[in-house]
């Protein structure tokens, strides 16, 4: 526990929300009517909560009387939770506790959960026993698993398995995954393939028009636009070499720089400065003119509107080996996407989307910059790549209905009235 929380004190230092509501992280959470059973959702961070929120909203409209309890780790996830339901009576957010016995013990006796909804890979030992001891069943949604990630759960072969033993069920985005928990000791009747619920997003009328009045401020249709989003360390400055080879050609293009990490906004600030460009932070307002080179996107839960006052995406977490991020969102609006090669949290999806023409991958800031310039330079390609996307997108919706689906079955069941 003093390890736990000095390093919450240390990113708090960085990003104060670290700081706050630590008894929630003690299990100290609302303390339900254990009459009112509830259903709980779980997601990590961000992009888990960005793909649990249709999950999450459907089963508010379907489930009409049941109270939900959403959890996640990190602040970013948190404030994405708040943000689309702040106003909404039957949903408490709170972080899960640290998966410490009698901490979890704390969480789930006061939170009363009648069904538990993990999304993607959040497994922790004592939050499943927790659930396997009151019987309550635990589904693993949009499940995902890399042969990185694999390799490293193997190293852990008999927790791993008794984790997966008191799954109820594991829904799967891709067959490779699948595969990959059913080698780490998962019972195959209790795998269920059913996509990606990230290719169900959804680009409503209010994007579009939040979009278009962006653009409209940062130099409207005819200043070329590219963004680079969910940065990591190290990137930025491949993305502003890249950015300094494009303002050659182009030198009126504008850069959308969003950082993946909040803690790092001003860091990136500081290091847009010290290369040079002329930038404004979104944060802080302000006219975008001719000479600002750099939009700094340090604010949250914009970024499909990002997405859509741009001409070309970047998604970041892939030139260095973080794993990539969701280059679905930027398909959903017909962008052309590039990407890095360090892609293994995506693999499936970048797979699709190169072979149908609507992706291309860059090894290097040279690369980048080469891709940018033949996108701009040949606007009848980039129409082409968006549009090769947002077909990949369309042909593999479903999967929201059918882990919904499932959702359904567990409610339904009787464990939802046992005491």
């Amino acid at each position: 526990m003093p390890i736990l929380f000095i390093r919450l004190w240390l990113r708090a230092k960085a990003y104060p929300a670290y700081g706050q509501r630590l008894k929630e992280r003690l299990g100290y959470v609302k303390d339900f009517s254990s009459a009112e059973k509830t259903i709980w959702f779980h997601a990590v961070s961000l992009g888990e909560s960005l793909a649990a929120i249709p999950l999450i909203e459907k089963t508010l409209k379907h489930f009409s009387d049941k109270q939900v309890v959403i959890t996640n780790m990190t602040p970013t996830g948190s404030e994405q939770i708040q943000k689309v339901f702040h106003h909404h009576p039957r949903v408490y957010n709170c972080y899960l506790p640290y998966d410490i016995p009698h901490l979890m013990h704390r969480f789930i006796r006061r939170t009363h959960p009648a069904v538990a909804i993990l999304m993607e890979t959040e497994l922790w030992p004592n939050a499943l026993a927790q659930c396997n001891k009151r019987h309550i069943p635990v589904l693993l949604a949009n499940a995902r698993l890399s042969a990185r990630s694999a390799k490293g759960y193997a190293y852990f072969g008999s927790v791993m398995r008794e984790m997966l033993s008191q799954l109820r069920y594991v829904a799967v985005q891709a067959k490779a995954d699948g595969e990959r928990f059913v080698q780490l000791g998962l019972d195959r009747s209790k795998l269920v393939l059913t996509g990606n619920i990230k290719f169900d997003i959804e680009v409503t009328d209010e994007v579009l028009e939040q979009g278009r009045l962006l653009r409209k401020i940062l130099g409207g249709l005819s200043r070329p636009i590219w963004i680079a989003a969910s940065t990591h360390e190290g990137e930025e400055q491949q993305v502003l070499v890249a950015h300094k080879q494009l303002l050659q050609q182009f030198p009126n293009a504008l850069l959308f720089l969003v950082p993946r990490h909040p803690d790092r906004f001003n860091k990136v600030a500081a290091l847009v400065a010290q290369s040079g460009f002329s930038y404004i932070r979104r944060s802080q307002g302000g006219a975008v003119s001719d000479q600002t080179t750099v939009y700094l996107g340090d604010t949250l839960g914009e970024m499909l509107a990002f997405f859509a006052a741009s001409d070309i995406a970047f998604m970041g977490g892939s030139l260095v080996s973080t794993g990539g991020h969701n280059m679905l969102e930027p398909a959903a609006l017909a962008k052309p996407v590039l990407t890095g090669t360090h892609v293994f949290n995506f693999s499936q999806i970048a797979s699709q989307l190169e072979q149908a023409g609507g992706l291309a991958f860059v090894q290097n800031d040279e690369m980048l910059a080469s891709k940018l310039l033949l996108l701009f330079r040949e606007k009848e390609i980039a129409e082409s790549m968006g549009a090769n996307g947002l077909e990949v997108l369309n042909t593999n919706r479903g999967a929201l209905d059918k882990q919904f689906a499932l959702i359904k079955q567990l409610v339904s069941c009787k464990e939802f009235h046992t005491p």
